[in-house]
């Protein structure tokens, strides 16, 4: 770490096998605030984009770990999209893994 301050940003992107990537949200959050602080309100904002854009298929939003939590996994549920997390492998990641199969 430099303790240089860096921009805290979030965005957004709309893409398709077809079509070229296309930013739907983009923002800068203020000062010293978690990595997840509002990812409900992003990942809502870029489904009403892909809707507006005329998407009417499937939606699947991914996210680094960062974003592992209810804000941004119950906006996916509440539109119904579905959604990629990466998950940071802690002994309950572990344990669910193990008991898959």
């Amino acid at each position: 770490y430099s303790g240089v301050r860096g921009l805290n940003a979030q965005v957004g992107v709309l893409s398709s096998p077809v079509d070229a990537p296309v930013i739907t949200t983009a923002r800068l959050r203020r000062g010293n605030v978690a990595s997840a602080t509002g990812a409900g309100r992003m990942l809502t904002q870029a489904i009403s984009t892909a809707w507006a854009a005329g998407v009417s298929g499937r939606i699947l939003a991914r996210a680094d770990s960062a974003y592992y939590g209810w804000a941004f996994v119950g906006a996916a549920i509440r539109h119904r999209a579905w959604f990629s997390v990466t998950a940071r492998m802690n002994p309950q990641v572990k344990s669910a893994i193990a008991g898959i199969g």
